[in-house]
């Protein structure tokens, strides 16, 4: 291939944009996650805030569908999308790594 897309293709974008966002969006939630156990930590603050919207689109959904539960002060109901998601996103990542032919 040669031109432009035959550039691109040898440099793997889309794998790299493909990996990039996914662990991004992992390491997202687990910094969301710590933070919400972390009582000095409000969600008012800028850099807290950017991790807290980040992720709500992806765990907000999912959480309001599974029952409320909590254990103490802890939120089972958030920790449940939060691992549902990590798993999901795994599966997605390693989907478009083996799915996606090398040189895209």
């Amino acid at each position: 291939m040669t031109g432009f897309l035959g550039v691109l293709g040898q440099l793997d974008i889309l794998h790299r944009l493909v990996t990039i966002v996914g662990y991004a969006i992992i390491l997202s939630m687990i910094l969301t996650f710590l933070l919400s156990f972390l009582s000095s930590i409000d969600f008012v603050r800028p850099w807290a805030a950017f991790f807290r919207k980040v992720t709500s689109w992806l765990i907000e959904p999912i959480a309001r569908r599974i029952p409320a539960m909590s254990l103490g002060m802890f939120d089972i109901t958030r920790t449940i999308a939060f691992i549902f998601i990590l798993w999901s996103t795994g599966i997605i990542m390693s989907f478009f790594g083996n799915v996606l032919p090398s040189g895209w």
